[in-house]
């Protein structure tokens, strides 16, 4: 419609801009967990690439797959060593800040990622550029960290309050989405710990 106007105002034939009926839909694309496996393979991947960028990125992906955190919060997190746990700052539709337990598996990633991180754009770029060169489409991205995370998270049998609490989304039933104080974190260990990805190499 805008076209036809703008066309009209020009003097111009504004036929060309009607009876586009046929024109192709595009094609929307379905976004997908990564399996496990695959999590194993990019870990494996950046951990032996000598490119100057894969150390930081291979902490990025690690800490994602053992939080379920956005890239937003993975740049801006808070790893606290003494007392092993990660504050993430809330990002787009999350409830709120939340600090969680450090998995045992990414301790020694969060200590090297808060000495060399990098902002939310850097790290969706970089990821973007490396699962390509895997073969990798674009029905699985970065967030897909998030959708495997929470999958392994329902697998391990973990309550989805608990889940929730873990990455912050909003609960679904009133008495733990408004008058609950969130899920203690040795509950939060309990399931987080179990979370495992198999060996590569």
């Amino acid at each position: 419609g805008a076209y036809v106007n703008f066309w009209d105002w020009a003097g111009k034939n504004t036929s060309v801009w009607k009876d586009h009926t046929n024109l192709p839909k595009s094609r929307k694309i379905v976004k997908e967990a990564w399996t496990p496996e695959e999590v194993a393979l990019l870990y494996h991947n950046l951990r032996t690439a000598n490119d100057g960028t894969s150390g930081w990125l291979k902490d990025a992906v690690w800490i994602a797959a053992h939080t379920g955190a956005r890239q937003g919060g993975i740049a801006e997190l808070d790893y606290d060593e003494n007392k092993q746990t990660i504050f993430i700052p809330a990002k787009k539709k999350e409830e709120k800040d939340r600090t969680i337990p450090a998995h045992p598996a990414i301790r020694d990633n969060l200590k090297s990622w808060t000495l060399n991180r990098r902002a939310r754009g850097s790290i969706s770029n970089r990821f973007t550029e490396f699962k390509t060169r895997l073969g990798f489409g674009e029905e699985k991205d970065f967030h897909s960290f998030r959708r495997t995370f929470i999958t392994m998270m329902e697998n391990l049998e973990a309550p989805e309050n608990v889940v929730a609490d873990i990455v912050g989304h909003k609960k679904a039933t009133i008495s733990y989405g408004v008058y609950s104080g969130g899920t203690k974190l040795p509950l939060m260990e309990k399931f987080l710990f179990q979370l495992e990805y198999p060996e590569v190499g």
